[in-house]
């Protein structure tokens, strides 16, 4: 990548372009205006002295790996946090009457307001609504023997359902069943890993034991003890 090159490049616009449903999706001539942007101003930096128009391409690709990787993320946290007030809204205006269709529908319902609303790409609605219904299956899971004493971070989404009656929770634990029952293999993992998106709390590494908090929902990172990468929910 000679100086040259980089130089014409970085007088072109170096906006991303946006992809349908407003997700920002670069083409590949763009993202290579965009590295050949950052490797000009590197060598600007140093006045065009010494240095090598090689290094200052692969820094430069890195970085906007990053960036893009960055916004991306962003943007799925967004859409999950979407998502999630979406579930949990509709689980609130559940009444009496509860079974595993129950649980379906508040996912499919949410899933289809994000979808109408235009945010985000089809994949980005089926990423998130796919972690939220992981959410939602390891909640259940470790709810199933206690939900008489339904409380707390533990509850998740089904912390709205706290107060009900004893009758009421009686079903949600049958519906919550019989809805784990019907997703059989389709949660493959009760662990999550590292990069994976998920809601707050906190989750333990499962090689070492240390811990990671969660304050919102986020990315997971590796474990800063071990880099371990496959973690619990706690």
């Amino acid at each position: 990548m000679s100086t040259g090159t980089a130089q014409e490049s970085a007088g072109a616009s170096t906006h991303t372009r946006t992809g349908g449903r407003g997700e920002t999706t670069p083409p590949p001539e763009e993202r290579r205006r965009m590295i050949a942007t950052a490797a000009y101003m590197r060598a600007e930096q140093r006045r065009f002295v010494g240095g090598d128009p090689m290094a200052d391409w692969l820094a430069a690709e890195a970085e906007v790996n990053q960036s893009l990787a960055a916004q991306r993320q962003e943007k799925e946290r967004a859409a999950f946090e979407r998502m999630y007030k979406e579930v949990r809204h509709a689980l609130e205006e559940v009444r009496e009457k509860v079974s595993a269709q129950t649980i379906q529908d508040a996912l499919e319902k949410a899933s289809t307001v994000l979808r109408e609303a235009g945010e985000y790409t089809g994949d980005t609605v089926s990423k998130v609504t796919e972690a939220v219904k992981k959410d939602l299956a390891i909640t259940a899971v470790r709810l199933a023997p206690k939900w008489e004493a339904l409380s707390g971070e533990a509850a998740g989404l089904f912390e709205v359902w706290q107060g009900r009656s004893k009758a009421f929770l009686g079903r949600a634990a049958t519906a919550t069943g019989d809805w784990l029952q019907e997703l059989g293999s389709r949660l493959e993992r009760q662990t999550y890993r590292a990069g994976e998106m998920t809601g707050a709390g906190t989750f333990e590494c499962a090689r070492c034991g240390e811990r990671q908090a969660l304050a919102a929902p986020g990315h997971l990172g590796e474990c800063l003890k071990c880099q371990g990468s496959e973690f619990r929910r706690v």
